[in-house]
């Protein structure tokens, strides 16, 4: 490991210890996701399991939502670049403001879990991580769900508390190939 992989850690490290809310927690993994320093997708999408309503609900979400918006972010972290601690609460600042547009869109996000032939149901049922393309939609994804998202491609990996699966984070590079 790298001494800024030990640096990234450390800092993963610092956010979960500093906090106990789950949203925080959650808000750390996204950034991790997309973080250049981290995996570096474009997008992140948290939706939530509703048991009572048999559905994932989005609820969480970070990334742009045009390429104008993704260009200018990555212009701004080039000439100032941050820490992952620093992104964390970077992000905080501006999470569940109505004028955020990725929030907007993880909000419309509802899937339903009961048609066993979609991706969500596999993810949470069998625990797995799956990447889909725009081909796979008519047997595998709610074809508005890619529709919304505006990609050819995406990643389902479930968040698991213990045994049980809280929810899905899907992941996208919508802007970059």
């Amino acid at each position: 490991a790298t001494t800024a992989d030990l640096t990234m850690l450390a800092e993963v490290g610092e956010i979960f210890h500093e906090s106990r809310d789950s949203d925080t927690i959650i808000q750390a993994i996204l950034v991790g996701i997309t973080a250049g320093k981290g995996l570096g997708f474009n997008r992140a999408f948290y939706l939530q399991t509703d048991p009572d309503a048999g559905n994932l609900r989005g609820r969480l979400a970070i990334g742009p939502t045009s390429s104008e918006e993704a260009w200018e972010t990555w212009n701004e972290l080039n000439e100032r670049p941050l820490s992952l601690y620093e992104l964390v609460r970077a992000y905080q600042e501006k999470a569940g403001r109505q004028d955020f547009p990725i929030d907007r869109l993880a909000h419309e996000l509802v899937v339903p879990l009961t048609d066993v032939k979609q991706i969500f149901d596999d993810t949470t049922h069998e625990r797995s991580a799956f990447r889909l393309t725009r081909q796979d939609a008519p047997e595998r994804v709610p074809l508005d769900l890619i529709e919304r998202l505006e990609t050819d491609s995406f990643a389902v990996v479930p968040l698991r508390l213990d045994r049980d699966v809280q929810g899905v984070i899907i992941v996208d590079n919508a802007f970059t190939s």
